[in-house]
């Protein structure tokens, strides 16, 4: 099937010629805070999606924000040559399809199981969750 929309990827972009979405805008609550730990651990990987005419960051807005706070100020992006209400859609589908995915808990118990107390750090999960604790009390 052929592309829908013109886009292009462009490495190393510097962060402050981006637009982050205005929260008033951006209906997900991200975890910024966290994500930064995660930047912190590992780096930041992936890629954010911005519209061409406007520099606004469709899709990676916490991401952006988390890998700003722990330092990081270049990006790959996927620029995408959409209008406005198009680039809104997108942003809802992107956290709407994100939001609908699920863990296959065993698969994720046996996972942070395999972890040592260290390793957690930038994951999202604590030794003390109560997935991880399901885990070691399973076992």
């Amino acid at each position: 099937m052929a592309a829908k929309f013109n886009h292009w990827i462009e490495e190393n972009v510097d962060g402050d010629t981006l637009i982050p979405m205005p929260l008033e805008e951006n209906a997900n609550r991200g975890d910024a805070e966290g994500i930064s730990t995660s930047v912190e651990e590992f780096g930041f990987w992936g890629v954010l999606i911005c519209q061409v005419s406007t520099r606004k960051i469709i899709a990676g807005n916490h991401r952006y924000r988390g890998s700003r706070k722990a330092g990081d100020n270049t990006f790959t992006v996927d620029w995408w040559d959409v209008d406005d209400h198009t680039a809104m859609r997108m942003a809802i589908a992107d956290n709407q399809w994100a939001r609908r995915s699920s863990w296959d808990l065993p698969v994720l118990v046996h996972q942070l199981t395999e972890l040592d107390e260290m390793e957690f750090v930038g994951t999202g999960f604590a030794p003390g969750d109560r997935v991880v604790t399901a885990g070691a009390t399973a076992g």
